[in-house]
């Protein structure tokens, strides 16, 4: 079901009630390339995550950022999704293929192999884990990206590349990307 509402978000939360929905609107903001397109996924009445891209789809700005963004007044699309976990993980990972302007991102690197005589002192769940993170690292996702992309605990990807740092198979560099406009230039 889409409806269209104009209204602050904080009043079109109240109507929804305890519903689960993605909010939609296109906003303008200066420095951006042309028109934006702010995101809120709500689950029971509760915002899950705030997301602001620009038009060819790459994230400006999320949660508390791009909340403040769009708390104003303004026409809202708003779609009812009972699945909205799993939207927004679909959501998120669209969004790691795309180059993040972040102003820094840690991107881990392969440095040497992982050898089975590396591997033995862990528990077979724990290789697993070990070989799935190494295998997606490819020396320009971010952590972050990597922690999306994996069906894992954010928590268990962590510590797999911390395992991989201290084995000396990789090592984790500081990259900055695209930088973003300051946040009173937006």
């Amino acid at each position: 079901m889409n409806k269209e509402y104009y209204l602050d978000m904080k009043t079109l939360l109240q109507i929804l009630g305890s519903s689960s929905a993605i909010l939609q609107t296109k906003l303008t903001l200066p420095k951006a390339k042309g028109q934006c397109l702010g995101r809120v996924f709500v689950k029971n009445g509760q915002i899950l995550e705030c997301l602001i891209a620009q038009s060819d789809g790459r994230p400006l700005m999320a949660f508390d950022d791009a909340q403040e963004r769009l708390r104003a007044p303004r026409l809202w699309q708003v779609s009812l999704e009972p699945n909205i976990e799993v939207t927004l993980k679909v959501v998120k990972r669209q969004m790691v293929n795309l180059p993040h302007p972040l102003t820094t991102a840690h991107v881990p690197q392969q440095k040497n192999a992982l050898t089975p005589a590396s591997l033995q002192q862990f528990k077979r769940r724990d290789r697993i884990v070990l070989q799935m993170v190494l295998a997606i690292i490819n020396g320009k996702r971010s952590i972050d990206e990597i922690k999306y992309m994996l069906n894992l605990l954010p928590e268990r990807v962590e510590a797999a590349i911390n395992i991989l740092r201290s084995l000396e198979v990789i090592y984790v560099k500081t990259v900055s990307n695209v930088s973003l406009p300051e946040q009173s230039e937006l």
